[in-house]
Parts: structure tokens; C-alpha cells; sequence
């Protein structure tokens, strides 16, 4: 007997400092991924689930799945009312494919978006304005008209494996991680791109990375990314032409670093995480991740 996985959501009315569990119908299943933007629209997505909320996530109602269970393990709402999300076809026939869904009316209705012929699976997804977009996985995808069309992007030296996390900034630079271990006795090497995503590159991470776990660039010409480090989990400005700057996180037993956001806006960073004992932590930064307060537990 297998037991089905549920949705479970969080929401923080106090920019992180303290955070509440949000009641989903027992229908939903696993959530892979959330964005929100500043109008309070929200949408979270996971195995043929499209969930959308226009209160900062306090209330959600499920929406139509153009692609019949396809898993949805990436979402970005940088220009509402226009969400786009991505991830891997649920087909019985044939290898997985990468899909993308795009909705303009702040996530009530999709649709299914073409994509060329044999797209690689697609785990990754990030938004910035104007229009430009970056999807990536086993390959990459780019579209400038906020997700309505995509083109591939050549990688030199390939994806040895895939990118599993991507963020774009507002002047147009994109930066991709990859969750597996390091391979590099340099350090895990990132992927960036150039200016509007035109082309990109690998470039070398600090030393001391087991493996890198999400990035965020919601800082102007640069981006934070979150790893696991030999010493427990750590915080890396990435910029363009390297790292700049880490700082290490408070450790706790057992935990797994899950994602990271920062906003331009109020230079504040949130990682959230958990582990198996104490359930979800959440930890914040008001100094553009130089210094972090301790883990908080959710309030149920």
C-alpha cells in the first residue's frame, strides 16, 4: 500500500519572520514550486496540480491542467497578470518531454505553449522583466515576449547532468545551478548567461561545494545562491564573472536546504528548508544574506 503525498503551503504576512500553514483541500497533491509578485498574485505548481491564490497565498483554488498531469516542478509571475510555468510531459508513450503552460489572466486559465520538437525535460523556470524568460533542465530554453515563444540556447561543454534551479535578474542575467554533486576540483561551476540570455557559459563556484540546492536574483546584476558546503549549508553572491562574497548558514540536525528569494526592493533574503524532526524551518536576512537570523519553526 503506497500513501499519495499531499500539498502542503506556508505563507508569512511579516516578511518572514514568523509564518502560518495555509489549509489545502486534501485533494491536492505534492507542490514542486511557488512564485508571488507584488499584486498578491501567487501560483504554486506540482504534479498535474496548477493552484492560484490573489491574496499573498492566504486562500488558493485549484486551476485547470492544460497538459493532462504533467509535472509542473517550476513557476514565475515577474510580470502579472502573466504566469508561465514548466517541467516534464506525463505521456505513457515515448520519452519525457519538456512542456510550458503560460497563463495572462494571473493564473485562472492555461495553456499549453509549443515548444520545438523533442525538448529536453524541463526543471527550472525564471522571469524577468521586460518580457525575458529562461526554462532549463537537460537543455535550456529562452523566450523575450514573457513566455509566448521559446527558442533553444546552445551550452558549450554540454549539461552533464541538469539544472535544477535558474534565476534571472532585471538587466537581463541569467544564472543556472545544478543540485548534483560537485564534479570540479575548482569548485561546482554555475551556468551564466549573457546579457538577455543571448548565450552562455559555465563558471567556477568556490571551493568546498558538495552540491548547489536554489538561486534567486532579486538584487540588480547579481544573484545569491544556496549549497551545501562541507561545513553545512551556505549563502554565494553570484555574479557574472564569479562568486563574490559567502556566508555560512546556522546549522540544524538533519536539515535540507530547499530554496532561497530575495527582494530588491527591501534587500531581505528567505531560505527555507526542514528536516524530519522539527518539520519546515525558514530562515531570514535583511543585508542582502551577509547575516541570517536563526532557523524559525511554522506556526500550525
Amino acid at each position: 500500500m503506497t500513501t499519495r503525498a499531499t500539498g502542503l503551503a506556508y505563507a508569512s504576512s511579516t516578511s518572514g519572520a514568523s509564518w502560518r500553514r495555509v489549509q489545502l483541500a486534501r485533494s491536492v497533491g505534492e507542490l514542486e514550486a511557488v512564485s508571488c509578485e507584488r499584486s498578491g498574485v501567487c501560483v504554486a505548481t506540482g504534479a498535474g496540480v496548477i493552484l492560484s491564490s490573489n491574496d499573498f497565498g492566504v486562500s488558493w483554488h485549484a486551476d485547470p491542467d492544460p497538459l493532462r498531469g504533467a509535472l509542473f516542478s517550476a513557476v514565475s509571475c515577474a510580470e502579472a497578470p502573466t504566469c508561465v510555468t514548466s517541467g516534464i510531459s506525463a505521456s505513457a508513450f515515448g520519452a519525457p518531454h519538456g512542456v510550458v503552460a503560460i497563463s495572462t489572466d494571473a493564473g485562472s486559465l492555461w495553456r499549453a505553449d509549443p515548444l520545438p520538437p523533442a525538448t529536453p525535460p524541463l526543471d527550472a523556470l525564471s522571469c524577468a522583466k521586460p518580457g525575458l524568460c529562461v526554462t532549463a533542465g537537460e537543455g535550456v530554453m529562452v523566450s523575450v515576449d514573457a513566455g509566448a515563444n521559446w527558442s533553444p540556447r546552445y551550452v558549450p561543454g554540454g549539461i552533464s547532468s541538469e539544472i535544477d534551479a535558474v534565476g534571472c535578474e532585471s538587466k537581463g542575467i541569467c544564472i543556472g545551478v545544478d543540485a548534483g554533486p560537485a564534479s570540479s576540483a575548482a569548485g561546482s561551476s554555475y551556468l551564466v548567461s549573457s546579457v538577455s540570455a543571448q548565450s552562455f557559459h559555465w563558471a567556477n563556484g568556490p571551493r568546498g561545494l558538495l552540491w548547489w540546492r536554489a538561486v534567486t536574483c532579486g538584487f540588480e546584476s547579481s544573484c545569491v545562491a544556496v549549497a551545501e558546503g562541507q561545513k553545512g549549508p551556505i549563502v554565494v553572491e553570484l555574479g557574472a564573472s564569479g562568486p563574490r562574497a559567502s556566508a555560512g548558514l546556522p546549522r540544524a540536525p538533519g536539515l535540507l536546504v530547499d530554496a532561497i528569494w530575495c527582494s530588491q526592493a527591501s534587500s531581505a533574503c528567505i531560505v527555507a528548508g526542514g528536516s524530519k524532526s522539527s518539520g519546515p524551518l525558514f530562515m531570514t536576512s535583511k543585508l542582502h544574506g551577509s547575516t541570517w537570523t536563526p532557523w524559525r519553526r511554522s506556526e500550525i
